[in-house]
């Protein structure tokens, strides 16, 4: 089958390589990867993994580059209406729409084609999040996050902030005309709709994107939501790419306590880790791609140090969790504290 993993990317380039490689390793045949606004090498580091052949890279900077119908939608839907048109997408079996910080797990099967076997091939599978919290690092390091954050969230937490449970979908691309961030529309009759345990939810989905009950024996997305401390103010001055500047909100820096579980020893099975390390080597021997991913490298780390230092000197952020139009307000700030300061 051909398993297409549609994501769209900003500031992301110490992340790429162990995360394809992580999902590479579990099946995942095709990589359809939009970018839009980073600094930090990602641009240069996806052109040359596509130069290479191992990736179908699109930068989604320029809204006019893409349909007109979804120029004016933000970065992460543009993205998605721009891929109803993507070839390597239209061509897929199943497309599995996630972000960089998600990586799919698969406890009950060695890939997912026993997987989507196993299901008899249904149209959507809705898998839950299992959050993952800091695990005691407080620096960026570019180790693989499957290696340095290994304690989640129990499986009865729900959080307080977000449900721990939100779904994201694995699907066939032509059932709907829409891609979306966490499940497809796609509730008309006929649709079969299951988790990951076989059990069907189509009603479900249709008002909800969260499996509360879920006990994550069978399939689960690893979210890697907070990561260290200086790495999750890189997603707070980043902003949100799925909302309208007009309905967005701002994350603050107390969003990091409510979304940083550490209740449970979680590491990656064994035989996956060594599976993924290998094809994040093969990656790597390209010389081109192992020389931009260490410049990238040096660059997100620069970033970091700059957007800590831009939160922790804000008014307002240090003490919020989430306030909504105050990112409109923060412009300004963050082009003077971090993005001028990257150029």
């Amino acid at each position: 089958m051909q398993l297409t993993l549609l994501a769209t990317l900003r500031d992301e380039s110490p992340y790429i390589i162990d995360w394809i490689a992580h999902h590479r390793a579990i099946g995942i045949t095709d990589f359809v990867l939009y970018q839009n606004d980073s600094v930090d090498g990602t641009t240069a580091l996806l052109q040359t993994l596509q130069d290479a052949g191992d990736i179908h890279y699109i930068d989604n900077t320029n809204p006019a580059d893409a349909p007109p119908k979804f120029r004016d939608l933000p970065p992460q839907r543009r993205a998605y209406g721009r891929a109803l048109r993507h070839p390597v997408v239209q061509s897929s079996d199943y497309i599995l729409v996630i972000d960089a910080d998600e990586y799919l797990e698969l406890p009950a099967d060695t890939d997912l084609t026993t997987f989507l076997t196993r299901l008899n091939h249904p149209d959507v599978v809705s898998m839950p999040w299992r959050m993952m919290g800091s695990s005691g690092q407080t620096a960026f390091d570019p180790a693989p996050v499957t290696t340095r954050f290994t304690m989640a969230a129990d499986i009865n937490d729900q959080g307080t902030e977000r449900p721990f449970k939100q779904v994201k979908s694995l699907y066939r691309p032509k059932i709907t005309r829409l891609y979306n961030l966490h499940k497809p529309r796609a509730f008309r009759e006929g649709v079969t709709w299951l988790d990951p345990d076989g059990t069907p939810i189509r009603p479900q989905m249709r008002n909800s994107a969260q499996l509360s009950d879920f006990q994550f024996k069978t399939a689960n997305l690893r979210h890697y939501h907070t990561k260290s401390y200086p790495e999750f103010c890189v997603k707070i001055v980043r902003g949100f790419a799925c909302t309208p500047p007009d309905k967005r909100s701002q994350l603050g820096a107390k969003m990091f306590d409510e979304m940083n579980p550490n209740t449970v020893h979680l590491p990656l099975n064994t035989a996956h880790a060594i599976h993924a390390a290998d094809i994040a080597h093969t990656l790597r021997q390209n010389p081109k791609v192992a020389a931009i991913e260490s410049r990238a490298i040096d660059r997100f780390t620069k970033l970091t140090q700059l957007c800590q230092t831009a939160v922790d000197s804000h008014e307002t952020l240090p003490t919020i969790t989430r306030r909504y139009r105050l990112s409109d307000t923060l412009q300004d700030y963050f082009e003077d504290t971090v993005w001028s300061k990257m150029r």
